[in-house]
């Protein structure tokens, strides 16, 4: 059986062989320029010899009589509707592919080029290389806005994990754009995992579950001139599980509070801060029934300009009240939220600090907060510092008095350490 294998994985290669050294394939080298004809209807091959390392290899067609198209096939003839690069501009307009070829275990690779004559005519081909792969930007949970002029493609990534089900779209649309995605290599229009083409403005959106971690590649393709918004999530039911079993694991397991996670074993409930589903001012907030194991949408939580910056969870002991680090313009904030109506939390109070900067005459800087007194009194820890008399670092205590029904928080002192 072994020697079996070995026969006809010696025959594959063979014939793989064999097939690059067909005449009919016109064999060019890197960064080299030719001139070619191409009759209606026919296919025209060539062939590259790639040493093995990593290449970003852009291949052109100019000069163009007539209507040209172009496709490309890593390691395997490349065909219409099976490729892994395309160019099908409409009448003398350029044709263009750029792609990224991975360093394999093989000595070479080889790069097939066919050219398509949809209409008969003369062309000049360039090929150029250079080292290292394609540059092509990430995009996250943060959407943003971009254009595809008509007939053109625009690709992105994003590194996805084991398990997860990733959702991807665009909206916002002026005109006509399509959408796919694929795991692991560029999407087109022949290869693609997921493909959303609706037609007119209307939001496109694809839909891909990993099956272990991977970059994400996604494709937007212009049959219109138009603007969009694009962006990518976990979609609602896979984060949601995620959410769930983090906090069954920080509340049942480890049954402690953590800087996202706030639990509540005597109740069976837990709050937790999704971080990675805000806005640019806000960050969610779920209510986790961690005997149920259910998970419920609460409300949002307001954390100001802070995209790179998450809420935490600071729990003050003995009393209905918890502590919400959040950023407020360029100063570290303090919220005070009391547990409202057994479900929500209702701001009652902000506390600011500086972050330390270049060129600022003082700054204050938030080191603990904690209650005292079983739950009737609140103490604030801060650093303070004045440059522009002594420059001296100070550390200051500030003492609330807690009082409820309704919750309210009053400065009773502040005071040097």
């Amino acid at each position: 059986m072994k020697k079996l294998f070995l026969l006809i994985l010696i025959l594959q290669v063979t014939l793989f062989a064999i097939q690059f050294q067909d005449k009919s394939y016109i064999q060019i080298t890197e960064n080299e320029s030719i001139d070619g004809h191409v009759e209606h209807l026919e296919k025209k091959y060539y062939h590259i010899k790639l040493l093995n390392k990593e290449h970003t290899v852009t291949v052109k067609l100019t000069d163009l009589d007539a209507d040209i198209d172009m496709y490309l096939g890593i390691d395997n003839k490349p065909r219409i509707r099976s490729n892994d690069c395309y160019s099908s501009n409409s009448k003398t307009k350029d044709e263009e592919c750029i792609i990224s070829i991975p360093s394999t275990k093989n000595e070479s690779t080889s790069l097939i080029i066919m050219v398509y004559g949809f209409k008969t005519s003369d062309y000049k081909l360039e090929v150029s290389t250079k080292d290292g792969l394609e540059e092509i930007p990430e995009i996250s949970y943060d959407s943003f806005y971009a254009h595809v002029d008509k007939g053109e493609s625009k690709n992105y990534k994003f590194f996805a994990k084991k398990g997860e089900t990733y959702i991807t779209q665009i909206a916002q649309l002026n005109a006509d754009a399509d959408l796919r995605v694929k795991v692991g290599k560029k999407a087109n229009k022949h290869s693609f995992d997921c493909k959303s083409t609706n037609g007119g403005t209307k939001m496109d959106k694809c839909s891909v579950t990993l099956k272990e971690d991977s970059w994400v590649y996604v494709n937007v393709d212009g049959y219109r001139s138009t603007q969009y918004l694009i962006g990518t999530d976990l979609d609602e039911q896979s984060n949601n599980k995620k959410l769930i079993n983090k906090t069954l694991n920080q509340c049942l397991t480890v049954k402690e509070n953590s800087s996202d996670v706030f639990c509540m074993n005597d109740v069976n409930m837990a709050y937790i801060i999704d971080n990675k589903t805000y806005s640019v001012e806000y960050v969610n907030l779920y209510r986790v029934d961690t005997a149920l194991k259910t998970i419920e949408f609460v409300q949002k939580i307001q954390v100001e300009n802070t995209p790179n910056d998450s809420a935490e969870f600071i729990k003050l002991e003995n009393t209905n009240l918890v502590g919400i680090k959040t950023i407020h313009g360029f100063e570290l904030a303090q919220d005070i939220y009391t547990f409202y109506n057994n479900k929500t939390f209702k701001k009652i109070s902000t506390f600011k600090f500086n972050h330390k900067r270049e060129h600022d005459d003082s700054y204050n800087f938030l080191l603990d907060m904690k209650t005292i007194n079983n739950g009737q009194k609140l103490e604030i820890i801060y650093e303070y510092s004045d440059y522009w008399y002594a420059g001296d670092i100070t550390q200051h205590k500030r003492t609330y008095t807690i009082e409820k029904n309704p919750d309210k928080i009053t400065l009773i002192s502040d005071e040097l350490e």
